[in-house]
């Protein structure tokens, strides 16, 4: 693609002008690229919110787009930084499993070892400067990946949260990070609507597609609490909470203009089941 975007992604919030300084980097390199925040406001150190919130964006993003992702909590370590490619595009940052859920199809990786395009002296405590932005400008000109520096292996991977077919009638799943609304997004999907039925694909993984009716179907968290469904947060009665299927396609327990987390005491990692209470026209309990 001819004049990507640079897409920024990290946990830096917009108080401090760590974000700024990397776009001041930026533009000294490459003056015409320009830059997109995608968001800086993921919670300190959350590689696996970053993880997600990735994968949720890159589709409504132009293929060639370069990805400047900056959550390090191990910054300064023996950790390696890379130059991902993708069939999406080119994503910058740390190994450190930041770029877990976009490693199920083919891909490249380099590691950013090449001197000649990092600034100097490199610090401790500031890849982001020194590394990474450094890397999106040159490679936003026209250098190869190929001259970062060598070629690498896997990269490193978060664990990958649970998702399970247990049989026919029940997934199981986690929460796997709050928004800041307090719905609770969940590693259960991807749906999409088709008529009257919910089409489940599963993201993370290779196992096969099932039909979710909403009529006949139920969300379980803890070990006794039962959760409707819902299409629309408005559909939603004041105090409690529906399941609703997310902009990105996975399940989120939600509540209307109110915070799930709080009215439900949600915690991170909590297992959720989707349970179809009906399978060929038998009750199942």
């Amino acid at each position: 693609m001819e004049n990507p975007p640079i897409v920024i992604l990290t946990d830096f919030g917009d108080t401090d002008p760590y974000v700024g300084i990397m776009k001041g980097v930026i533009t000294k390199i490459s003056p015409r690229a320009n830059t997109i925040d995608l968001t800086q406001g993921i919670t300190p150190g959350d590689l696996l919110k970053g993880a997600v919130v990735l994968w949720q964006s890159i589709p409504y993003f132009p293929k060639g787009t370069i990805y400047l992702c900056v959550i390090d909590p191990g910054v300064g370590s023996p950790r390696k930084g890379i130059v991902l490619e993708t069939d999406h595009g080119f994503f910058i940052g740390p190994d450190n499993g930041l770029f877990t859920f976009l490693l199920q199809k083919k891909y490249n990786v380099w590691e950013l070892k090449n001197q000649s395009y990092q600034l100097q002296p490199v610090t401790h405590t500031f890849h982001g400067r020194d590394i990474f932005a450094p890397a999106a400008a040159y490679l936003w000109n026209g250098v190869s990946p190929k001259d970062f520096g060598p070629s690498i292996g896997e990269p490193q991977k978060l664990p990958i949260p649970i998702l399970r077919i247990n049989h026919e009638s029940i997934i199981e799943g986690e929460i796997l990070y709050f928004d800041q609304f307090g719905n609770a997004i969940t590693s259960i999907g991807k749906f999409h609507e088709e008529k009257d039925t919910l089409q489940f694909q599963i993201w993370i993984g290779t196992e096969g597609k099932r039909v979710i009716h909403r009529n006949s179907s139920v969300i379980r968290i803890k070990k006794n609490i039962f959760i409707p469904w819902a299409k629309s947060f408005s559909e939603i009665p004041p105090n409690h909470c529906a399941a609703i299927i997310g902009s990105s396609g996975l399940l989120e327990i939600a509540a209307n203009r109110q915070s799930a987390e709080r009215l439900l005491n949600l915690t991170r990692g909590e297992s959720i089941f989707l349970i179809n209470k009906y399978k060929n026209g038998v009750q199942h309990g």
